[in-house]
């Protein structure tokens, strides 16, 4: 009980502070993947220390979406959660809103690689 008690204080009190980090460095710093009508970004360090959310940009063009990487390389470890918890069936992931893969990335391994013969 004590445990699951400290985890939901800890969870509330760290709320406000991982909103400002949204907010100012997922809308302020970082890249773009997506043209969109507002100031969103994605900003690496945000996404490690908020589990994917630092991916704003991304998140702005596909809302719907349970992950917010588009890119291989962006890594959303609050996807991961939710994939665990679709494996324990404690959870459904919709994925027709999941962002879908740059095309190059769609087919690992069947393009050439460089220096590769063909």
């Amino acid at each position: 009980g004590w445990l699951l008690g400290a985890a939901w204080f800890l969870g509330m009190m760290s709320h406000p502070v991982q909103g400002g980090i949204v907010n100012s460095l997922g809308h302020a710093v970082g890249g773009r993947n997506f043209e969109t009508s507002d100031n969103s970004r994605n900003n690496h360090l945000a996404a490690w220390l908020i589990l994917g959310e630092g991916f704003q940009n991304n998140h702005h063009r596909y809302p719907g979406s349970a992950s917010f990487s588009y890119h291989l390389h962006e890594v959303d470890l609050g996807y991961g959660a939710c994939v665990l918890l679709e494996k324990l069936g404690l959870a459904t992931i919709q994925r027709d809103y999941l962002i879908p893969r740059p095309p190059r990335e769609q087919t690992v391994g069947a393009q050439a690689r460089p220096g590769a013969p063909g």
